[in-house]
C-alpha cells in the first residue's frame, strides 16, 4: 500500500474516530490528548421557528443525556473514513413532472375539506361508494316474481344482445312419439307368434335407448347449467330458475333443481342458496366459456339485475371471473369500461377511509382477480397499482420492493401519508447513508458527511436500485444504502423530485478525500503545495469532474496543470498515471519493422509523471531560447529543426527559469505509453488512420487504406484530435526526441520495469514519425534514430515534468 504524505492532526484523528465509533470516547481522548469543546448554538435574533425550536429542545435533550461521545464538536471535514477510500455524491437533482395520478392539492377540483386529504389527480371527480355498496350483502332470498320462459333476459343496456328464448317442442316427446308410429306399423306387419316376439325385443331395445339417450341429454344440460352457474358468486331458487329457462328446450322443473341440488360439485351454505364448489370452478367456467355470445349476455343480464344495483362489489367480483371467458370483445370493452368505474370509486372510498382496515379484504378480492386475468386484459386496468398499494401497504411501509408491473407512483399514493413539511438530509457515516432530520443531521451527536437536504411533505420515498423499485420509511436513522454492494449508482425519489447518487473513489492522483460545507473535494499536490478540487455535478453540457481555482483542474481525460510560461505561452500538462502495458507490435500487424526493433514485450512503469499535451511550440521556443530556426514558420506550429543537443539545452535554461519542475524528455517506453493512451492497435484511432486524424503522406496510407491528401509540412498543434488522454499529434507532424540511447533489439523474456535504455550509444531515439512519412511510418509502434547533433525540418520535441513530491508505486 502507498503511504500517503499528510499531516493529521489529533482533532481530524478524533473525528474519525467518532464516525467509525469504533473505541470508546475516554480511549479516544486520551489517544489524541484532544480536549472536547461543544459548539454553542446561540439563538438567531429573528424570530424563531418551530423548526430552529424543536432542534435546540432536541439539543438541549442530548446534551443532559447522552454519553461524551455523542458531544463531540462536527466534523467541518472527513478524510479516509471510508474503509474503500469511497464517497456517494449527489450527481443529478430533477424535479419530476406533475402527471393526473400525482399528489395534488388544486383548489379548483377540492373543497376545503378534502383539500387536507390530498387525493390523487384521478380521483378528484370520482364519487365514492357508500357503505352498502362496498359491503358484501346477506345471502337471503327475495321474493321475486316469476318471468315467463318467453321473456327477453337481455335487456340490460350494458350488454348489447336482444336473444329471445324460442320455443320449442320437447324433443324427448317428439323422439318418442316417431318411434312409437314406427312400432304400430310394424306390429301390422307381423302377425306370428315369432314376429310378435322379435317386435317385443325390438320395442325393449328402443326403449333403453330411449331411456339412455334422454340420460345424456339431461347429463349434457345439467353440465352447462352448471357452467352458468359458476359465473355467479351464489345462486338463489329464483336466480336458478332463471338460468334454467336460458337453455333452448328448458323448462324449470323439480327434477332438475332437484339435481342441481344434489350434484356433488354443488356445495349449499344454508338452504337459501347454492354454488359451485371452489375447486371444481374453473372445470365449469371452461364449459362457460365455450356456450355462445347471446346466452354469455343473458346470464350476465341476469346477474346484473340481481346485483347491480344493490351489490356493485359483488356484481363486481361476478365480472371479473367471466371478463376472460368471453367471445364479445364490445362485451369485454364494455365490462372493463364499468370495472374501471367501479374500482376507482372503491379507491377513492378508501382515500376517504384510510384507518378502516376493513376495505383491505375487498381490495385483496379485487387484485386477486385482476393478477388472474390474461396479460393483455390486465393491462387495461390502471387501478390495479392503487389497490396493490392499499393490499400490502403495511408491508411496503416497512421498505419491500415494488414488483416491476405495478405503476410504482401510483403505489406510492396509497403508502404514504401526509406529514407537515420537514427537512432531511442524506449522511454518510461510514459505510452506511442514512436518513437524519436536519436539525438532528446539524447536531454534534450525529457526526458524517452531508450528501443532500430533502423537502419532504410524504413520510415514504421510493428507492430506485439494481434495476428494483421499494420504498423508503422517512425516520431517524433510516439506512438509505449500503456501500459494501456492488452498486454504484441509485436514485431518491420524493413526490416531486428524483436524487441520482453516485459513488466517488478517491481518485489515485488524489490525497486525500473528504467533504465539507461546500461538499464532497480532494486534495492534490503540484509544486509543494496542496490544492483543494471540489467536486461539480454532472450537467446537460458534460458529465461531473473536479474543479479547482487555481492551477490544478480536471476535464474527462484526467487531471492536468496549465504552466505558464510568459503572458502568452501556456502549455499544458498532463498527469499521466502508472500502468504496464505491451511495447512493440505483434508479429501478425501488417508493415512493422521485423528483426527485433519492434520486438512486443511487457513494460512496467512505477511512477508518475506529466506530458506535455502537445509538442513545444514555435512561441514556447523563441521565449526561452530567443532563436527559432524552423522551417515552417507559425507562432503555434511545432518547433523543428532541433537537434538533441538543441532540445537538452532547451530543458536546461527551462529548468533554470521554472525551478523544481525537473523538465526532461520522455524514455521511449514512457513515450509509447503515451501514445497507445491504452490501446493495443497499431494507431490509437484503432486499425485505420486518415490525413482528418493523422498529418502524414497521405499518398501513401497505411495496409489497403485510402489514399489520401499530402500536405508536405507541419500543421499547428491541436489541428486534428487527440488520443484517449488527451495528447494531440503523437502521430505524424514531427518526430519527437527521447532521451534514451538506440537499442538494436528491444526483445525480452521477463517485464520490463522503468527501462532507460542502454547507458551510452551512438544515437538517440525519436518516435511518432513526421509529415514526410507514409501511414506505416507513423504507427505508435514505430522505432527512428538520429545522431545527436543532427536536425532537420521533420523532429521537434515534447516536454515530460518530474516534479519532487511523484510518489512512487
Amino acid at each position: 500500500m502507498r503511504k500517503l504524505k499528510t499531516q493529521v492532526s489529533r482533532a481530524d484523528i478524533l473525528r474519525f474516530l467518532a464516525v467509525t465509533r469504533r473505541v470508546p470516547w475516554n480511549a479516544a481522548a486520551k489517544l489524541t490528548g484532544y480536549s472536547l469543546q461543544l459548539e454553542q448554538h446561540k439563538p438567531k435574533k429573528k424570530q424563531q421557528t418551530n423548526r430552529s425550536r424543536r432542534a435546540q429542545q432536541i439539543q438541549a435533550h442530548l446534551a443532559a443525556e447522552t454519553p461524551v461521545l455523542d458531544k463531540i464538536a462536527e466534523a467541518k471535514e472527513i478524510t479516509f473514513t471510508v474503509p474503500l477510500e469511497a464517497f456517494w455524491y449527489l450527481a443529478e437533482k430533477r424535479s419530476l413532472k406533475k402527471t393526473i395520478h400525482r399528489l395534488t392539492e388544486q383548489s379548483e377540483f377540492l373543497p376545503p375539506k378534502e383539500k387536507r386529504s390530498a387525493l390523487p389527480g384521478v380521483l378528484l371527480q370520482v364519487k365514492p361508494l357508500s357503505p352498502e355498496e362496498i359491503s358484501v350483502p346477506e345471502f337471503k332470498v327475495k321474493k321475486r316474481v316469476r318471468r315467463s320462459p318467453t321473456a327477453s333476459l337481455s335487456n340490460s343496456p350494458l350488454f348489447s344482445t336482444s336473444s329471445e328464448i324460442k320455443q320449442k317442442k320437447n324433443a324427448e316427446i317428439l323422439s318418442l312419439r316417431a318411434d312409437m308410429e314406427s312400432l304400430v306399423v310394424s306390429y301390422a306387419t307381423f302377425t306370428t307368434f315369432r314376429a310378435k316376439a322379435e317386435r317385443k325385443k325390438q320395442q325393449s331395445a328402443l326403449k333403453k335407448r330411449v331411456e339412455e339417450k334422454a340420460a345424456h341429454r339431461f347429463h349434457l344440460r345439467l353440465h352447462r347449467l352448471l357452467g352458468l352457474i359458476s359465473v355467479a358468486e351464489y345462486v338463489d331458487p329464483a336466480l336458478l330458475q332463471e338460468i334454467i329457462c336460458l337453455l333452448p328446450s328448458s323448462t324449470p322443473d323439480i327434477r332438475t333443481e332437484a339435481a342441481l341440488q344434489s350434484h356433488p360439485d354443488v356445495e349449499r351454505a344454508d338452504t337459501s342458496f347454492l354454488r359451485i364448489k371452489p375447486e371444481k370452478k374453473k372445470i365449469y367456467q371452461a364449459t362457460f366459456s365455450q356456450e355462445g355470445s347471446s346466452l354469455q349476455a343473458d346470464l350476465l343480464g341476469l346477474l346484473r339485475q340481481r346485483d347491480a344495483t344493490q351489490a356493485p362489489f359483488l356484481f363486481s367480483l361476478e365480472l371479473l371471473v367471466a371478463l376472460p371467458l368471453l367471445h364479445s370483445d364490445s362485451m369485454q370493452k364494455q365490462i372493463i369500461i364499468w370495472l374501471e368505474a367501479c374500482m376507482l370509486r372503491f379507491v377513492r372510498t378508501w382515500f376517504d377511509m384510510q384507518e378502516d382496515s376493513e376495505l383491505t379484504r375487498p381490495a385483496a378480492q379485487f387484485l386477486g382477480l385482476i393478477d388472474l386475468l390474461p396479460k393483455e386484459l390486465r393491462k387495461r386496468f390502471t387501478t390495479r397499482s392503487f389497490l396493490y398499494g392499499i393490499v400490502h401497504r403495511d408491508s411496503l411501509r416497512q421498505g419491500a420492493l415494488i414488483p416491476a408491473e405495478y405503476e410504482t407512483e401510483r403505489v406510492l399514493q396509497t403508502v404514504q401519508n401526509v406529514v407537515p413539511v420537514q427537512y432531511y438530509q442524506v449522511l454518510q457515516q461510514g459505510e452506511l447513508l442514512r436518513l437524519y432530520p436536519s436539525h438532528e443531521a446539524g447536531l454534534p451527536s450525529f457526526p458524517g458527511s452531508p450528501l443532500v437536504e430533502l423537502e419532504l411533505s410524504r413520510d415514504i420515498l421510493l428507492l430506485h436500485r439494481a434495476g428494483y423499485i421499494s420504498t423508503l420509511p422517512v425516520r431517524p436513522g433510516e439506512v438509505v444504502h449500503d456501500c459494501t454492494g456492488s452498486e454504484e449508482t441509485f436514485i431518491l425519489q420524493s413526490t416531486s423530485e428524483q436524487f441520482f447518487f453516485g459513488i466517488c473513489f478517491r481518485p489515485s492522483w488524489a490525497e486525500s478525500i473528504g467533504r465539507n460545507k461546500q461538499g464532497l473535494f480532494v486534495d492534490a499536490r503540484w509544486l509543494h503545495k496542496t490544492y483543494r478540487l471540489h467536486w461539480t455535478n454532472s450537467t446537460k453540457d458534460g458529465a461531473g469532474n473536479w474543479q479547482g481555482e487555481k492551477e490544478l483542474q480536471t476535464d474527462q481525460y484526467g487531471l492536468f496543470v496549465d504552466l505558464s510560461i510568459a503572458d502568452q505561452v501556456v502549455q499544458r500538462f498532463r498527469r499521466i498515471l502508472p500502468g504496464e502495458f505491451m511495447m512493440g507490435s505483434p508479429k501478425d500487424e501488417p508493415e512493422r519493422q521485423s528483426w527485433g526493433k519492434e520486438a512486443l514485450h511487457k513494460v512496467i512503469l512505477s511512477t508518475s509523471f506529466w506530458i506535455a499535451d502537445t509538442v513545444v511550440t514555435q512561441r514556447f521556443w523563441q521565449e526561452i531560447v530567443k532563436t527559432n530556426s524552423s522551417r515552417f514558420r507559425g507562432a503555434e506550429r511545432p518547433v523543428e529543426k532541433v537537434s538533441y543537443h538543441d532540445a537538452m539545452l532547451f530543458l536546461q535554461q527551462l529548468n533554470e527559469r521554472m525551478p523544481g519542475i525537473k523538465a526532461r524528455l520522455l524514455t521511449e517506453a514512457e513515450w509509447e505509453y503515451c501514445c497507445r493512451a491504452g490501446s493495443n492497435t497499431p494507431f490509437a484511432f484503432g486499425h485505420r488512420i486518415t490525413p482528418d486524424l493523422v498529418n502524414y503522406n497521405g499518398q501513401y496510407p497505411y495496409h489497403t487504406g485510402t489514399p489520401g491528401k499530402n500536405r508536405k509540412q507541419t500543421v499547428p498543434v491541436k489541428s486534428l484530435p487527440c488520443n484517449a488522454w488527451g495528447l494531440y499529434e503523437m502521430h505524424g507532424n514531427v518526430w519527437e526526441w527521447c532521451q534514451d540511447y538506440w537499442q538494436e533489439n528491444l526483445s525480452a523474456e521477463e517485464p520490463q520495469r522503468d527501462p532507460q535504455g542502454p547507458a551510452t550509444g551512438e544515437f538517440r531515439v525519436v518516435r511518432g514519425g513526421s509529415w514526410s512519412l507514409a501511414g506505416r511510418g507513423v504507427r505508435s509502434a514505430v522505432r527512428g534514430k538520429f545522431s545527436p547533433h543532427f536536425r532537420n525540418s521533420c523532429i521537434g520535441l515534447r516536454i515530460a515534468l518530474s516534479p519532487d513530491e511523484e510518489p512512487a508505486v
